[in-house]
């Protein structure tokens, strides 16, 4: 089994959640944003429901419309107000109270047995008084060293529980948001699909005939599909 590098993993440690802070909040910012952009398409959508004259396109408008306001609620609910809690603050969390205390630790050590190693190396080194200096500095390089490596198997089950329970939260705020967006735009999508218009389009054709009728327009040129002409129908039926 490969022995592990303490001082990398606790270097490499700090970055990583600097990683995820700013990979995480990207995404805070981008779901502010998209959430803003349903707003105005939410009005949008209820301004064209005021002007839709087909009922059944109305009925399908209001359907997309409560479709954009709920998404924006599980957005609202799962991502917006959750996730700065939930996630952002535990990165901070997770980095002042658990990988800094270790990181400051492993700086002190790293210093003294800088420190240690450089007068012993000393030409000065033959001295009593430097030998006592020489033998304090291992001492105390010791002492930390210890305290370290015995800090470091409870610090490394925190530091990936935290994690894990971190990132747990950003998948699960995910899903949560793109199910009931799957839910949502499918509800919408099949009431989209099944409109049945015919109704519709037989009031269209009678409002033509009978408008036509009141203006007397049943007389005048009637262009032919067949002949690609427009036709007088008295004069066709005079014929």
């Amino acid at each position: 089994m490969t022995t592990l590098n303490f001082e990398k993993m606790i270097t490499d440690s700090k970055k990583s959640l600097d990683n995820y802070y700013e990979s995480f909040d990207r995404v805070l910012t981008a779901q502010k944003k998209t959430g803003a952009a349903f707003n105005i398409l939410q009005k949008k959508i209820t301004e064209n429901i005021g002007m839709e004259s087909c009922d059944e396109i109305k009925s399908a408008l209001q359907t997309l419309r409560d479709t954009v306001e709920s998404l924006n609620d599980a957005g609202e609910k799962a991502i917006i107000s959750r996730l700065p809690l939930t996630v952002l603050e535990k990165i901070h969390e997770s980095k002042s109270l658990t990988v800094t205390p270790m990181a400051k630790l492993l700086t002190t050590v790293t210093r003294d047995r800088s420190k240690w190693l450089e007068r012993k190396t000393s030409k000065k080194n033959d001295k009593k008084e430097n030998k006592e200096r020489i033998k304090d500095a291992k001492v105390k390089y010791e002492l930390e060293a210890v305290d370290f490596y015995e800090k470091v198997a409870d610090f490394e089950k925190v530091r990936t529980h935290e994690l894990q329970s971190l990132l747990t939260e950003f998948c699960n705020s995910q899903l949560f948001y793109h199910c009931k967006a799957v839910e949502n735009w499918t509800k919408a999508l099949q009431k989209l699909s099944g409109l049945d218009m015919s109704i519709w389009y037989i009031n269209v054709d009678a409002s033509v005939s009978n408008i036509m009728n009141k203006e007397n327009l049943n007389g005048v040129k009637k262009y032919s599909n067949t002949t690609k002409e427009f036709d007088d129908n008295e004069s066709n039926k005079a014929r």
